[in-house]
């Protein structure tokens, strides 16, 4: 057995949970948890053969910790309650993708990527010191955060990160990005787009389809003794152009 499904197992505790994930067979590659109404503080620990893993509808979350799961390389968690406390001791990740997840604030945000970049900190959530890098999982390649409303002004740091995604999140207003290894950014149908400040110089691609001062505002410009309606979008993307040169596309 490759794949295996709990769901809807209300009877499924913390405890149990924690019996349970002990005796799966070493086969199973793919687990996906769902609706189980009564996990509180999951801990997922040992399954060493797993490499995919799906948590959804998990409403109720007040901690979550994957430990010794050293061949898991995506992790999905959809319509989840993302706590304040996530342990991620996973190496090999390189797929994060949120969800759905209502209660993705920004300070949950820059908690849950610190575990992914040595360096990241914000000033609202800055720790005494950087984590050491013997507790940084280095790996996490492409992240996706879709539909996750409550984020509005996320700092993002993740040095291996080369994909990001940020997709129908209608709160957010001014990202800031530094992944100096991003190569293709798309902030898409996020309508209340206002500002975007990013440190990635190895950018290739941004796509800002139909996201807020792409589509929405315009503002009026002097051109001499008369005045034009001037789109935002290109006076943005000129910006990036002028400072990224002929490498960058951008979708818009």
């Amino acid at each position: 057995m490759e794949e295996l499904s709990l769901d809807g197992f209300d009877e499924l505790k913390d405890a149990s949970l924690d019996i349970l994930s002990n005796n799966f067979p070493s086969s199973v590659r793919k687990l996906h948890i769902r609706d189980c109404n009564n996990l509180y503080q999951p801990r997922l620990m040992n399954l060493e053969n797993v490499e995919s893993l799906q948590l959804s509808l998990l409403v109720k979350l007040e901690s979550l910790s994957l430990q010794n799961m050293p061949k898991l390389h995506t992790l999905q968690l959809f319509d989840c309650a993302i706590p304040g406390t996530v342990k991620l001791d996973v190496d090999k990740l390189q797929y994060l993708l949120l969800h759905g997840c209502t209660k993705l604030t920004d300070l949950k945000l820059s908690r849950l990527l610190r575990q992914f970049d040595s360096t990241h900190y914000s000033g609202m959530d800055a720790p005494s010191s950087p984590p050491s890098t013997s507790t940084v999982n280095s790996n996490l390649k492409k992240l996706e955060i879709i539909e996750c409303s409550p984020i509005t002004n996320p700092f993002i740091s993740v040095e291996s990160l080369e994909e990001l995604r940020i997709v129908n999140c209608n709160s957010l207003h001014n990202p800031f990005i530094r992944c100096l290894n991003l190569r293709e950014l798309q902030i898409k149908y996020c309508v209340n787009l206002l500002n975007l400040t990013i440190g990635c110089d190895n950018i290739r691609k941004i796509d800002f389809t139909g996201s807020g001062f792409i589509s929405n505002h315009q503002f009026p410009v002097e051109t001499g003794t008369t005045t034009s309606a001037f789109n935002m979008k290109e006076r943005i993307v000129q910006h990036l152009k002028n400072h990224f040169g002929s490498v960058l596309e951008i979708v818009y």
